[in-house]
Parts: C-alpha cells; structure tokens; sequence
C-alpha cells in the first residue's frame, strides 16, 4: 500500500508540486521461505534466555518482590523481541523500537500488556509474564 505526499513547497518560482509515493505497509516473514538452521537456532537462544528470565521474574515476584521482578522481565521481553525479530525476518529492534511500526505487529494482542509494562513502572509483572507466556 503506498500514499501519496507533497513537499508542501509553495514558492512563486515553483511551478509544480513535488509527489512521490511512500510505503506505509512492511510484510512480516515471507511464509514462502523457511528459516535457515542458523535463524532456527537464533530463536531458540533466545526464546531460552527469555524464558530463564521469565522464571527468574516469577521467583521474585511470587516472593513478593514486584520491583524486583522488573528487571528480569524486560530481559525477557528483550529476548523475546530479538526471537520475534528472527522468526518474522526484521531487523533485532532497540528497546526504542520493541513497540514501533513495523515490529509493533509481532507481539498481536499483547503488545498493550507489554507496552504499558515496559513504560510504567506501577504496571501488573503478572499480566506481563502472561503475555510473554503466551507468546
């Protein structure tokens, strides 16, 4: 899909208006293309770095140490991001661009859960690990 935009230039010595076609869509993975043993194996790391970190989340947190728990959390939706990234062939985002078109559409329903979790510091790590369970 693609839109049409204009400079804005307005000037007595323009005649015309300058247009050109700017992509709003980026496709996610190309079904048609497995991935490569080496990406496999990329995702797997790093879905299993995620979920120690998830475990380790929970240990705090079940303990009664939320605050706690914050910090393994967002290591592991960093890991997860990076698996996410792999698997629908985009590039590794920044914690910037964990919720950032075009990466925003690879965590689905839970990118609210996961965005308010990684911005607010009083978010519920519970609904968080959630997300990432289901991920």
């Amino acid at each position: 899909f693609f839109f049409q935009a204009e400079d804005g230039i307005r000037d007595k010595l323009v005649t015309g208006v300058q247009t050109c076609a700017l992509p709003i869509f980026h496709p996610l993975a190309d079904a048609s293309s497995p991935l490569t043993d080496s990406e496999r194996a990329a995702a797997r790391e790093s879905r299993t770095r995620g979920a120690h970190h998830l475990r380790m989340a929970r240990v705090l947190g079940g303990a009664g140490f939320a605050s706690e728990a914050r910090s393994p959390i967002l290591l592991a939706i960093a890991a997860l991001a990076q698996a996410l990234a792999v698997e629908s062939r985009l590039p590794i985002p920044t914690e910037a661009d964990w919720f950032a078109p075009p990466f925003d559409r690879v965590w689905g329903q839970h990118a609210v859960v996961l965005r308010d979790y990684s911005r607010s510091t009083g978010a519920d790590w519970q609904a968080a690990a959630a997300a990432l369970d289901a991920l």
